[in-house]
């Protein structure tokens, strides 16, 4: 009897020895892991791969598949990177998404909540976003001086000197080019209140009707508006560069454009961001060297017609700026304006990190 009870007691242990052993190889869905464990295993390949883009050892710069967000504003501002563009525009891997636009607006809605990574764009209002965000973006190069010329239709006006006692036809009031016309005017000995007559215009239009179809004018007027004004009215004349009268009297120059970029952008991507500039320096060189091609370029971005582009480009004061030769000019550009009126550029004063560096 004991032997039996002994035989029995085995058969047992080893029967649930083998259902155990069955139950740990066939029941699948027990070891699938659940939710919550996939969660965890998600996360923790997450967290790796974060560490890893923090090491630039480890992890190649700019591997998102988002492209670059660059935004211009039509005019002066855009026809220097017209050549980066056409290249950038034919080229399948271009990491770049161009889009140039007329209403200034738009692009600092897009500065504001951080859609535009690059950004060429007025100084003053480069100025104004800083303020505006807190420093979420800053400034790299300049891009366009002095845009705005006194125009007459008599070749009367041949200096400053000859402005007093005019009545100067002119549009944006209350905004730089006013603001730079007075700078002149007060370095040259001229009260703006009381040796000039200041006559605005809603539209740059209502100037060239007057210019043309009355006698003895003198306005203010940007390019490439001028050039345009001249293919209807042959009688048009630049008869003085602001520009060159305000380096007689302020440190450095009118700064017209300039591009920004979005401060954490240019942090985690400092490589190519520096890649961008040199390129954008070249595209600045061959739009002004290349004048011909580069207003081709030009017309097909939308901004004006060849021809325009062609006969203005000397007058366009296109440049490239940056670094020192760039914080110099600006402060001393943006110091005007701030005395003008603080409202003009945001307020106040930007500060060191308003600069980019490279």
């Amino acid at each position: 009897m004991k032997k039996i009870l002994t035989v029995f007691l085995v058969l047992m242990m080893v029967l649930t020895l083998v259902a155990c052993g069955d139950k740990k190889v066939n029941n699948t869905e027990e070891n699938k892991p659940t939710e919550e464990t996939r969660d965890v295993e998600v996360n923790r390949v997450t967290e790796e791969d974060a560490n890893k883009a923090k090491d630039p050892e480890k992890t190649p710069e700019n591997t998102n598949t988002e492209k670059t967000a660059v935004k211009s504003l039509s005019g002066p501002t855009t026809m220097g990177l017209a050549k980066l563009i056409t290249d950038e525009k034919a080229n399948d891997n271009s990491i770049y998404d161009f889009e140039v636009v007329t209403m200034a607006q738009d692009v600092v809605n897009g500065l504001v909540k951080g859609d535009i990574d690059i950004a060429a764009i007025p100084a003053n209002l480069a100025s104004t976003v800083f303020n505006k965000t807190k420093g979420k973006i800053q400034v790299a190069a300049v891009n366009t001086l002095s845009v705005v010329y006194i125009v007459d239709n008599d070749g009367s006006i041949k200096s400053i000197a000859d402005l007093k006692g005019k009545t100067i036809y002119a549009t944006g009031q209350g905004q730089t080019p006013e603001y730079i016309l007075n700078a002149v005017l007060e370095a040259n000995g001229l009260n703006p209140a009381t040796d000039v007559t200041m006559e605005f215009k809603n539209e740059a239009s209502e100037v060239a009707s007057i210019l043309a179809s009355q006698e003895n004018v003198v306005a203010l007027l940007p390019q490439p508006f001028i050039t345009v004004t001249q293919t209807k009215n042959d009688k048009v004349n630049v008869a003085i560069d602001l520009n060159e009268e305000w380096n007689k009297s302020q440190e450095g120059n009118v700064i017209t454009g300039v591009l920004v970029v979005n401060t954490e952008y240019a942090k985690n991507n400092k490589e190519t961001f520096n890649k961008f500039l040199d390129d954008y320096k070249a595209s600045i060189e061959f739009v002004k060297t290349n004048v011909d091609e580069s207003s081709d370029m030009i017309e097909q971005l939308g901004v004006v017609k060849a021809p325009i582009a062609k006969k203005a480009m000397p007058t366009l004061n296109i440049t490239y700026m940056e670094g020192n030769d760039l914080k110099t000019n600006l402060e001393s550009y943006l110091n005007v304006l701030f005395k003008a009126n603080p409202q003009s550029i945001g307020g106040a004063l930007p500060g060191e990190e308003f600069y980019y560096s490279r």
